[in-house]
């Protein structure tokens, strides 16, 4: 009995579509895992170390010519504050010589607002600045050694090493803060 050879040999056209289309992305993985995948992985060559040998100079001749052509550059001059400042002024006053500082409660209505007012004074101002948390407790008794009588809100212009040079009680718009910092500077 001959053996049905054509029965057995024969793929459906449905399953040499799903046969060529796996093979298709099993090419184009492969292509993709070659090409793109790989670049990331190579390690570049490691770079050569030289050492030179290092040749006897005569003193003078060596040290003429390491301060012949390189100048040093000047030290900053060192900054001296009052150290009953509390900390977030101490700190603005290192890098600028007039700050402005606010005085403020996180949850007092208000308060926020102559916060942001006083920012926009300073920053016109080209002047530091300084958020001054009076619930904090060692910041409102730093304040009160320095300031007697503030409630918050309150805008101090400050000058190095410490010195208040203008109190302004209450809410203070940015124009007046930028004012009040100008003829602080003059």
């Amino acid at each position: 009995m001959p053996a049905d050879t054509t029965s057995m040999s024969q793929i459906s056209p449905r399953m040499r579509i799903v046969a060529g289309a796996g093979l298709g992305l099993i090419v184009l993985l492969a292509a993709f895992k070659l090409l793109v995948l790989s670049h990331g992985s190579k390690a570049s060559p490691p770079v050569p170390v030289v050492h030179h040998p290092v040749t006897a100079v005569h003193p003078t001749v060596a040290a003429h010519k390491a301060t012949s052509g390189v100048h040093a550059k000047p030290k900053a001059p060192k900054v001296h504050l009052d150290p009953a400042l509390p900390a977030p002024l101490r700190l603005a006053l290192m890098h600028s010589r007039v700050v402005v500082a606010v005085l403020y409660a996180p949850d007092a209505p208000g308060d926020a607002a102559a916060v942001s007012e006083a920012r926009q004074g300073a920053r016109a101002a080209h002047a530091g600045f300084a958020m001054l948390d009076v619930l904090d407790e060692t910041i409102a008794r730093a304040v009160a050694q320095e300031v007697d009588g503030l409630s918050d809100p309150a805008v101090l212009v400050v000058r190095r090493p410490g010195t208040v040079a203008l109190k302004l009680e209450g809410y203070v718009d940015a124009d007046v803060v930028a004012q009040a910092v100008a003829d602080t500077k003059s």
